[in-house]
């Protein structure tokens, strides 16, 4: 889903993603290597809810396009906070809990002009080690 990208000025001429540009549905890739294995743009959605924070934003995440699980018994594969600076994506975290498999994910990023945000991360689950991990979210 495309999004608003509109942003505010901020007194200090930083320019700052507004609330309604980082919430909403999103479809994306995950990309992570492990030591006997590497995913390439393997396709994921989430969607992305404001909190009481005007800066933190939390989202249930999907390992699927379309918002739908593919691997868990609930109603998404796992839980994403993250904490934004500005178009700084600072101490995002995935709390992965696809079934068999579940695993912690942190990591920091950006978010782009057009609303793709980026995030850089690593973690583990019971694949191993992910490194080089890259979520884009568009």
């Amino acid at each position: 889903m495309a999004l608003n990208t509109s942003c505010k000025s901020e007194d200090d001429g930083a320019v700052v993603p507004k609330e309604s540009s980082i919430v909403g549905n999103y479809q994306g890739s995950w990309s992570s290597t492990l030591p006997s294995k590497k995913y390439e743009n393997y396709p994921i959605s989430a969607k992305i809810t404001a909190t009481d924070d005007p800066n933190v934003f939390k989202g249930e995440f999907f390992f699927a396009v379309g918002l739908v699980s593919c691997c868990n018994s609930g109603e998404n594969d796992g839980l994403l906070t993250f904490e934004i600076d500005g178009k700084t994506v600072r101490k995002f975290r995935y709390d992965d809990r696809v079934r068999s498999c579940s695993g912690l994910f942190e990591g920091t990023g950006s978010i782009a002009d057009d609303g793709k945000i980026t995030i850089n991360f690593s973690g583990s689950d019971c694949e191993g080690a992910h490194t080089d991990g890259l979520l884009i979210f568009r």
